[in-house]
């Protein structure tokens, strides 16, 4: 049959989503190569056998750890493989699953004293000193304080004393909202709608 990447997409996509039964990690793909998929069929594709290597890779590794990657190679297909160990509030969450091909990078924020923060690695205390102004961001929009003042009001409602504690769409949604991502299709600027919302002049 002819190439089609979408179809080999969906067909890795697919033997993954079973992967970690306890909800241990987030996982997703760092690279995905069909470069020697000629001759191979996404029909003939060896799902159990990733599933099974996955499973046995993360078996191994420690959730409170780092991000921690792998190589798999099979059915033509070569992937390298990130995990990561979830937060701990929502370990064994398995309505969640664990393969998220569609994490996106996470842009670090800039604080007006010069140094960079990356989102995943503030606590609450930081969280909260954004929130109250005490803390301010290179080139920060109106809704930054909102955002940061939800962001405590949630964690603190969770119990969550860090923001690697969220759940990762959690996590990945309030990133979105600084402009740290990009954003899905369809759901516009969120700056804007804030402004818009709150009849704040774009320049206020």
């Amino acid at each position: 049959m002819d190439y089609d990447p979408e179809v080999w997409q969906r067909t890795v996509f697919e033997a993954l989503r079973p992967i970690d039964p306890d909800a241990q990690f987030n996982v997703g793909l760092a690279e995905l190569d069909f470069r020697d998929v000629l001759g191979h069929s996404p029909g003939d594709f060896p799902a159990a056998d990733l599933a099974a290597f996955v499973d046995a890779w993360l078996g191994g590794l420690d959730p409170n750890g780092g991000d921690a990657t792998t190589e798999w190679k099979g059915g033509g297909v070569r992937l390298v493989i990130r995990a990561k160990g979830r937060g701990k509030s929502w370990r064994g969450w398995k309505d969640m699953p664990s393969f998220n091909q569609l994490e996106p990078a996470i842009g670090d924020l800039h604080l007006t004293t010069g140094e960079p923060l990356q989102v995943n690695d503030m606590d609450r205390e930081q969280v909260g000193r954004l929130g109250s102004g005490d803390l301010t961001v290179v080139g920060q929009g109106a809704s930054y304080r909102d955002t940061f003042q939800g962001m405590a009001e949630e964690m603190d409602h969770f119990g969550w004393k860090a923001v690697a504690d969220m759940p990762e769409p959690v996590m990945q949604t309030y990133a979105a909202m600084l402009g740290l991502t990009t954003a899905s299709p369809g759901l516009g600027n969120y700056d804007t709608g804030w402004r818009a919302l709150n009849r704040t002049l774009p320049n206020d």
